[in-house]
């Protein structure tokens, strides 16, 4: 089975690799490609925790309860430094928010947004699982705020409004302490977090006839017809 997480140890301390979606190890609508807490547990087991350790993220995000456990896990690190390698969404920005350092690849982006489910019941279990989202996504805000500059009403803002948050954006905001070096290979990326921020305008459609403007082409078609 392909591992989308992997470890590297030296002497003076360690990488780890998150590159798949967040999940569970309970075999419901797993693939090959999920990462979990436990699997993160068990590769960081035995590591010494006052060494330093550089988690590297491209992940989609995943299960909220996954997330807060491998963060949980990673801030027991003295000298955790989180890097967003691609694009990190959803709950894997929780995790992200572990760093002491966090740098920001020049081709990366972070996504937030408030928490969400699938769900089904009567009116009393939807009600529930709606106050349930809202205090997943109060703990989730609570570690965003005890980094970001930008207050809890505008951090509430970008969380409702699902935002996309592009390198620059995440060192002023706070989300991020650093922003790694510019190359040419991250030209393309680039372009496509400018398409992704700033989406082409839609094409106004065409005004739709008036009864007036089919009444004459309607004459002018019989006139040419009569030809």
């Amino acid at each position: 089975m392909n591992r989308y997480y992997s470890l590297y140890t030296e002497e003076n301390g360690a990488e780890l690799h998150i590159y798949g979606d967040i999940r569970s190890d309970d075999g419901w609508f797993g693939s090959e490609s999920d990462v979990s807490s436990y699997k993160i547990e068990q590769e960081l087991a035995g590591l010494d925790t006052s060494k330093p350790l550089t988690v590297y993220i491209n992940s989609r995000g995943g299960m909220v309860s996954e997330g807060w456990a491998i963060y949980n896990q990673l801030k027991r690190f003295e000298k955790c430094k989180t890097v967003a390698d691609g694009f990190v969404a959803s709950i894997a920005t929780v995790i992200f928010m572990a760093g002491k350092e966090r740098e920001m690849s020049p081709a990366s982006m972070l996504f937030i947004h408030n928490a969400w489910t699938n769900t089904a019941g009567n009116a009393d279990q939807l009600r529930k699982d709606a106050d349930d989202l809202d205090k997943m996504t109060e703990r989730s805000a609570a570690i965003y705020l005890e980094h970001v500059n930008i207050g809890e009403e505008k951090l509430r803002e970008l969380m409702d409004a699902e935002t996309w948050i592009d390198p620059d954006e995440a060192v002023e905001m706070g989300f991020a302490t650093s922003k790694g070096k510019e190359s040419e290979s991250t030209q393309p990326m680039q372009k496509l977090m400018f398409m992704l921020k700033n989406p082409e305008p839609k094409q106004p459609e065409p005004p739709e006839e008036t009864q007036m403007q089919k009444f004459f082409k309607t004459m002018a078609n019989r006139k040419d017809d009569s030809k």
